[in-house]
């Protein structure tokens, strides 16, 4: 089998079970959407799951990535060995800290309940336990294994929002073991309960695992990751900070303000698609371009790699994006007024697919530093953005924020890499099919159809038109795909 069709299957098996995850986690967000009183609960639950990604990254260390490194150079159980020490160590501390300050925390953000801060501290902690053994499954070429996990994990999370939901809903308003009115509560127990069931299952990974203390090799597994440490903080910033921090950026009282959050945090979820994508490459891309980077054509098939991707994202961009308003029915009637953010999302996530395609050439050459210089750069012009643009325009300004930022660290990583660790991609073709993909969004967008059929035809058409044109233009080449 070519190198590029393993890298396909990889992404298959990680894509089908992301995509089955995501979409049944996603369905949590129209139940939540019809059933959650007010559009500020759904606020809270997203401004708190945007301090969960950040406390994610402190808990992680960047041991992920670190780990491959050092399993491929040296030995795979040092290597898990000592990331396990420094992952327990820091989701440890961020866990009992989270514990200890709940009541302070839950009144600094205006919220109203701190038992979320006390559920979030135990979901942070068994989160970070089961990285590693899934980050071993996936060096292992265990992707089946770790596909079913992962799914597994969110069909459990889903599982207890659904019995919850239906329990509070249904069952006496005076029964003593649900409470109708803590509807926020449930939904981040449920995540508690899920998070505690998959580490059980993991558990397999750490058979004749023991903390170690190797100075040397912790220094330098540290050594590798701070960069990735900083550059998972910045990316913190510029796909989750929007949501963390918008109450506080917007005009008006705290209620008001997480109002505008949940609104925004709903339709900002009909990016699923993209992010799918994005997510399942991810998944399959690190190990793979770690794998082949010795191999003569490497170069060659990064850059096909690339060109693929780009393309299979044009489409997806399309088929939301046209098709928008009627996915927007899956939501509740007063989310839908923030159906603009979409496409601009959607183009933010492409941008940021591109990047972590480019990023290959600073992971490879242990230039991690430069992971860190390209996102800084994108976390300040996200933050910038972020208070300039939302106090004025909304919420719509933090979708420009994180397109602006995905854009620049894109552009930036490519013309860096060139000089460094140069590949052949090939950018002009890359730019023509995005280039495509956005004059027929912004020509459908203009005409203004309001027949919800004819908008589904037309819509459909064009992304039949654009899928026929890149058949034209790429078919001379698509033996290329199936010989590598």
């Amino acid at each position: 089998m070519s190198k590029v069709r393993a890298l396909a299957s990889q992404t298959l098996v990680y894509g089908v079970s992301t995509i089955l995850g995501r979409l049944l986690n996603f369905a949590l967000i129209p139940i939540f959407s019809h059933l959650l009183d007010q559009t500020r609960d759904m606020g809270h639950v997203n401004a708190l799951y945007g301090y969960v990604a950040l406390l994610n990254v402190l808990c992680a260390m960047g041991m992920e990535t670190t780990y491959f490194f050092y399993a491929n150079k040296s030995s795979e159980p040092k290597a898990f060995n000592n990331a396990f020490t420094i992952i327990l160590g820091s989701s440890s501390i961020i866990s009992l800290l989270l514990l200890l300050t709940a009541t302070g925390i839950d009144g600094l953000l205006s919220i109203g309940n701190p038992w979320y801060i006390r559920l979030i501290a135990g979901m942070l902690f068994f989160d970070a336990l089961a990285i590693l053994p899934f980050a071993r499954l996936r060096h292992l070429g265990k992707a089946k294994r770790f596909a079913g996990l992962k799914l597994l994990n969110i069909l459990a999370n889903v599982g207890f929002n659904i019995l919850f939901f239906v329990a509070y809903t249904y069952m006496d308003p005076q029964a003593v073991i649900f409470d109708p009115g803590q509807k926020v509560f449930y939904i981040f127990l449920s995540n508690l309960l899920a998070s505690a069931l998959t580490l059980a299952l993991v558990a397999k990974e750490y058979k004749g695992v023991r903390p170690e203390q190797d100075g040397k090799a912790m220094n330098d597994m540290l050594s590798y990751a701070w960069p990735l440490i900083i550059v998972g903080l910045a990316a913190w910033v510029n796909e989750n900070m929007d949501k963390s921090l918008m109450e506080k950026l917007l005009p008006g009282s705290p209620d008001e303000g997480y109002a505008q959050t949940g609104i925004y945090g709903a339709v900002y979820k009909l990016s699923i698609a993209m992010a799918i994508v994005v997510q399942a490459f991810k998944f399959a891309a690190e190990p793979f371009f770690f794998g082949i980077q010795k191999d003569s054509d490497a170069k060659a098939t990064y850059a096909l790699v690339l060109k693929w991707f780009v393309i299979v994202e044009c489409l997806v961009f399309l088929g939301v994006a046209l098709n928008l308003d009627l996915v927007l029915h899956i939501l509740d009637e007063k989310y839908r007024v923030g159906k603009h953010v979409v496409p601009i999302v959607l183009l933010g996530q492409l941008f940021l697919g591109i990047h972590y395609n480019l990023s290959v050439w600073y992971k490879l050459t242990e230039q991690t530093i430069w992971g860190l210089y390209i996102s800084v750069i994108g976390a300040a012009i996200t933050t910038l953005s972020l208070f300039t643009l939302v106090p004025s325009i909304g919420y719509i300004g933090a979708a420009w924020a994180t397109f602006f930022s995905f854009l620049a660290m894109m552009v930036v990583s490519a013309l860096v890499g060139r000089r460094h660790y140069p590949i052949p991609y090939d950018f002009g073709r890359l730019a023509l099919y995005i280039g495509i993909a956005v004059v027929f969004w912004l020509l459908f967008a203009g005409v203004g159809m309001t027949n919800l059929v004819q908008q589904t035809v037309v819509a459909n058409a064009l992304i039949l038109l654009f899928g026929a044109f890149v058949w034209a233009v790429e078919k001379p080449r698509r033996l290329l795909l199936l010989r590598r």
